[in-house]
């Protein structure tokens, strides 16, 4: 993982944050486009070809970051219900508007084989 996804990832992605949607969604989106920034400016340095799941005829191909995590182990923590949790309407609404988009325009063509 480069620098800058790693600082992204500790800061942001990886705890839970309290803010408004608005905000919420300016921080998803500007994360995409430093993702495509970096991806497009220095891709061998910032994601090495291996590095990431790839797709080859319907089979899915794994990235060597799985090498980072014991086998079984999963990169996000799970969640269970308790009150330090709860999410707020706020994270229900970003949830829902997400879900919504990669369902219908978002959706790719292969996306419903690789769940």
């Amino acid at each position: 993982m480069g620098m800058t996804s790693l600082w992204v990832w500790l800061n942001i992605v990886s705890r839970p944050i309290n803010i408004q949607l608005k905000t919420a969604k300016s921080i998803v989106k500007a994360t995409a486009c430093l993702h495509n920034w970096l991806m497009k400016m220095d891709v061998a340095r910032y994601c090495p070809p291996g590095t990431t799941d790839t797709e080859n005829e319907g089979s899915l191909q794994p990235g060597s970051w799985r090498a980072d995590y014991p086998a079984g182990e999963c990169v996000l923590r799970p969640l269970h219900n308790n009150t330090r949790n709860m999410r707020t309407p706020n994270a229900l609404e970003v949830r829902y508007s997400f879900k919504e988009y990669f369902a219908n325009e978002g959706a790719v063509p292969w996306q419903l084989q690789m769940i």
